[in-house]
């Protein structure tokens, strides 16, 4: 799985080489998020992230990133002082690549996925992780989304959250 993942991210990358090489300019992002867990086994989530965007045509742009996100975990199964603890929450740091097209007036959806490595305290191990989300730029680099986020090999890591980022224009001469 992680041999697919690097493959799939050497050529991304390559194609987003080109299209930056033809269009002349990408975007540095950064941002925090938080966010609420869909099931019982974690309750929140927050998490960092770091990226690259380039447009690839007209709407669409290619996404790339890598983050670190903390899922805490309940302290109780229904939050009950005398029913057992659950255990260790879930660390990762996802890699991901990614579609984004611009609808509009600063609105815009993506989507991205990618491979979340569990770190070594994480009992939970590695997981495919997939992200849509929509939300709005504006002019000033200021980025707030609505997103989704399923780690795939764990069904309580599903969380819906809100991302506040920033984008930092970068141009060739």
């Amino acid at each position: 799985m992680k041999k697919l993942f690097f493959i799939i991210a050497f050529i991304i990358t390559k194609a987003v080489s080109s299209a930056n090489a033809q269009q002349g300019s990408f975007k540095w992002n950064f941002g925090i998020s938080g966010g609420i867990a869909k099931r019982q086994t974690f309750n929140e989530a927050l998490g960092f992230d770091f990226g690259l965007e380039t447009k690839i045509n007209g709407i669409f742009s290619a996404t790339a990133g890598i983050g670190f996100d903390h899922l805490f975990e309940h302290d109780f199964v229904n939050r009950n002082k005398y029913a057992y603890p659950y255990g260790t929450p879930y660390n990762t740091v996802p890699f991901q690549v990614g579609l984004k097209a611009d609808i509009g007036n600063g609105f815009y959806i993506a989507t991205k996925a990618g491979l979340a490595l569990g770190t070594r305290n994480s009992d939970y191990g590695s997981s495919f992780v997939w992200t849509p989300s929509a939300g709005y730029t504006f002019k000033n680099g200021l980025d707030i989304s609505l997103r989704y986020e399923d780690y795939t090999s764990f069904k309580g890591s599903q969380n819906f959250g809100l991302r506040v980022g920033y984008n930092i224009p970068f141009r060739r001469k």
